[in-house]
């Protein structure tokens, strides 16, 4: 498959021999001048979304989060650059020896799962259900959400939006 910059054609990555195809994405350089072109700021645009987003790379770390982000996992955002989403969420699996992502039990996890889906493929997730375990409030409490994906450039933003339950 070949991975193109989808308005200026540049190649973001070698091509892979897995599928055929075209995977379309943003170069920096684009990415830059839209930035600058629509003089919004990431970290302004980010706070005008209405669900928590977090900008992640394809080992899910966090690069930014909007507010709505940072209400949902207790207002931590300056704390939470460069690490991954399950410490982020304080995930039960996260928290062991291995760390988030290590562990075998992280293989089917579901944010995961779609965060490397969109960076791989360039197709986004949509409204995909997914739960953790998360030690944030001190107990172990089962955290229910739907993850959307969408790949910019080279990262994935990622919207979290509580279910129902979780409001």
């Amino acid at each position: 498959m070949k991975y193109v910059c989808a308005y200026c054609n540049t190649e973001l990555r070698p091509e892979s021999a897995e599928k055929d195809g075209v995977s379309h994405g943003i170069c920096t350089s684009c990415y830059n001048h839209i930035k600058a072109s629509l003089g919004v700021d990431l970290k302004e645009y980010l706070n005008m979304l209405d669900h928590p987003v977090f900008l992640v790379d394809d080992d899910v770390k966090v690069l930014s989060a909007n507010y709505k982000a940072g209400h949902l996992i207790g207002n931590k955002t300056l704390s939470i650059h460069d690490k991954r989403l399950g410490e982020v969420f304080e995930c039960e699996h996260a928290l062991r020896s291995e760390g988030c992502g290590k562990s075998v039990c992280c293989s089917g996890c579901a944010i995961r799962k779609a965060v490397s889906t969109t960076y791989m493929t360039g197709n986004p997730v949509i409204k995909k259900p997914a739960s953790l375990v998360s030690e944030m409030s001190g107990i172990p409490t089962t955290i229910d959400l739907y993850i959307t994906t969408y790949k910019v450039g080279d990262v994935v933003f990622l919207m979290v939006e509580p279910s129902e339950g979780e409001q």
